[in-house]
């Protein structure tokens, strides 16, 4: 553990302790959950840069504000930095004919083009939200005895 890190626990029921136990890195987890929900409560940006969106491979993670379907590629992000901006728009002649001084203009960035790319590279979200009733999918399956085992084989529920 690092200077910087703070201890905290957590009191758990039995249901969340189980849900806990597949999650793989339950800092790492809980530390994530409170930056969305953080974002979301506040509308404050994780990683605010010169651009219109947040910079989505922050340390801190990816802006929930910025970025709700996902990060983008890394060359979508790269073409997306150069794209918009304080762009050359043209060159300003000096002496002797040469065009070497630029001329600078803004130009808006292409957010609509770079959200539709975040949203294709991110057909699967790395953490999606039930939308029914029947959402059982985990990073780790849970232990399943031999009974149950033999139960599901049988086509038994319980």
């Amino acid at each position: 553990m690092s200077k910087w890190s703070k201890r905290s626990s957590v009191a758990l029921d039995e249901e969340t302790y189980q849900i806990s136990r597949r999650v793989g890195n339950f800092s790492e987890f809980v530390r994530e959950c409170l930056r969305r929900w953080n974002a979301f409560d506040l509308g404050e940006h994780i990683h605010p840069n010169e651009t219109d969106k947040c910079y989505p491979y922050s340390k801190k993670g990816c802006c929930l504000l910025c970025w709700p379907h996902g990060q983008p590629e890394k060359h979508d992000w790269g073409y997306y930095r150069e794209s918009g901006g304080r762009v050359i728009v043209g060159r300003k002649n000096i002496k002797g004919g040469l065009a070497s001084n630029p001329i600078y203009g803004e130009v808006s960035y292409a957010n609509d083009w770079i959200e539709e790319k975040a949203a294709t590279f991110n057909r699967n979200p790395s953490f999606p939200i039930p939308q029914d009733q029947n959402f059982r999918k985990s990073r780790k399956e849970p232990k399943m005895t031999r009974w149950k085992r033999f139960k599901r084989l049988l086509g038994l529920r319980g």
